[in-house]
């Protein structure tokens, strides 16, 4: 069930915003009285119910806006009760306080919105001795760690009695979707992304038309797209999308991971109920010294963007590389000329990470003449080392010079990707047309970059096209082969980039 949050001023607008909620499908309103700016209208609020409804009274120590004195807090929980709310939130510390009365069933809470304490599992048994009908925990989280813990005590309270827990923030925001999976089938949601009233609130229409939160239970398996950062992804659309068009059990999540957390989490990802993993920067080369065996893309490139676990025997974890196809589709469609449109071409490749190393040897291989230009110069050499002949390397102080130069230009950086929209890793004059230009960034789909390039009459290429080519390999991967609706995928990403412009 979705509960979505309600924050508003007056009785009026709390009312409005609750039959909005209700209109749109909320199953529960959570209704904030901390936020009101006027004495409750209890008969005003409550009476005719559009939904179930959750009163919460919360503390600024908590994470809320109340500005009175306890007691009168207290009172206002007290009074909920003997108005029909059907749930009352009362935090740990003082249930034992406020004697159950009325209907009203007890969510007993515990809030921490600096951290995560190490003691979860205390804290769940105390919220339990407080005669809890739910036991709840918002903590905030400071890594990945953090939020798997989180989950962890989740589970285990939930095998007593009903628990739900959310990790707030970037770190945790994940644990707002696969928290069903954990324990109780609750989570919290905003009702549109201006009206959060909590760190990594996800708005209901999200919950329910990307994840699909309310079919999510103990049975799902769960993917996701890790990175740092992954706010941005768009791949929790796609692949929802491909496992709803099957009728799937499956649900993706965006996972924000640092590089001191992905050697233990990869090696038990299954142990959480992770089964598949789309890799994005910084850990698609990193990730490959944890996997028991990958494909020859990514033994060629050094580059891997997909994790399957438990799919060969034993439970081996797989790593495979469906960047390069896609990039390389995409860019020889761009060109014109059937499989021979690269050779003989010089290709500047801006960027030497993840991306960028799947097309350096794609693009030598394909018979180009690669040019690498990198902000380290270091790296941008050590690549072109590891490709060999037909690769050659240009600091980048040259880039633009060597760009008016070049056939085809591909930026394979992160520079230009929202929000940092001004930017571009080139000047605009450098640009002509008779180029191809790629840019391999689709959030944006028209960078800066792009934009300079079709000023300059120079034929653009959006990374919107490798994107969703990248993720039906991979969508067909998590399946087991099952056709990927590639024709939706590809609208739906579209349609949303459109929203955000």
């Amino acid at each position: 069930m979705i509960c979505v949050t309600i924050a508003r001023e007056t009785n009026d607008e709390l009312r409005r915003s609750w039959e909005m909620a209700a209109r749109a499908g909320a199953g529960l309103a959570e209704i904030r009285l901390d936020y009101l700016t006027e004495p409750v209208d209890w008969k005003g609020l409550l009476s005719d119910k559009p939904t179930p409804v959750l009163v919460t009274v919360r503390r600024t120590i908590d994470g809320g806006r109340w500005s009175g004195d306890e007691s009168s807090r207290r009172a206002l929980i007290i009074e909920a009760t003997e108005n029909g709310a059907d749930w009352v939130d009362i935090e740990v510390d003082i249930a034992h306080h406020l004697p159950r009365t009325g209907i009203s069933r007890r969510i007993i809470s515990f809030h921490d919105m600096m951290a995560t304490p190490c003691n979860l599992d205390e804290i769940t048994e105390r919220c339990r001795d407080g005669d809890a009908d739910l036991i709840k925990l918002a903590v905030m989280g400071h890594s990945l760690n953090d939020a798997l813990n989180l989950l962890g005590s989740v589970a285990r309270s939930h095998a007593k009695s009903p628990t739900m827990g959310l990790s707030m923030g970037d770190w945790g925001q994940f644990t707002r979707v696969a928290n069903a999976r954990f324990g109780q089938s609750w989570t919290y949601a905003a009702f549109d992304s201006s009206s959060s009233p909590a760190p990594g609130m996800i708005t209901h229409s999200d919950l329910v038309g990307i994840y699909g939160y309310n079919r999510i239970c103990a049975s799902t398996k769960l993917f996701g797209v890790i990175g740092d950062p992954v706010h941005h992804s768009k791949s929790p659309l796609v692949h929802n999308l491909a496992f709803r068009h099957h009728d799937l059990d499956m649900v993706y999540v965006p996972i924000r991971i640092s590089a001191g957390d992905l050697d233990g989490f990869i090696r038990r990802m299954r142990d959480w109920g992770f089964y598949g993993l789309s890799v994005t920067i910084p850990h698609k080369e990193s990730v490959i010294e944890l996997l028991d065996e990958v494909d020859s893309l990514v033994a060629l490139t050094g580059s891997c963007n997909t994790v399957l676990a438990g799919v060969a025997e034993g439970g081996r974890l797989e790593g495979f590389n469906t960047d390069l196809a896609a990039a390389l589709g995409s860019l020889s469609e761009a060109v014109g000329g059937g499989p021979q449109a690269l050779s003989g071409k010089q290709v500047l490749l801006i960027g030497a990470g993840g991306v960028a190393r799947s097309l350096a040897f794609g693009l030598s291989r394909a018979g180009a003449e690669v040019v690498i230009t990198n902000r380290t110069f270091s790296r941008a050499l050590d690549l072109c080392n590891e490709v060999g002949s037909g690769v050659r390397v240009v600091a980048w102080a040259d880039r633009d010079g060597v760009a008016r130069e070049s056939a085809i230009i591909v930026n394979a950086t992160s520079v230009g990707m929202s929000p940092n929209l001004e930017y571009s890793p080139l000047d605009g004059n450098s640009m002509h047309s008779g180029q191809v230009v790629f840019d391999t960034i689709y959030t944006p789909e028209w960078t800066k970059l792009l934009s300079d390039a079709r000023t300059a009459g120079a034929t653009t290429l959006s990374g919107v096209g490798m994107f969703v080519r990248q993720a039906v390999a991979q969508s067909e991967l998590f399946t087991g082969g099952l056709v990927a609706p590639s024709g939706a995928m590809s609208e739906s990403l579209r349609t949303s980039l459109k929203k955000a412009v």
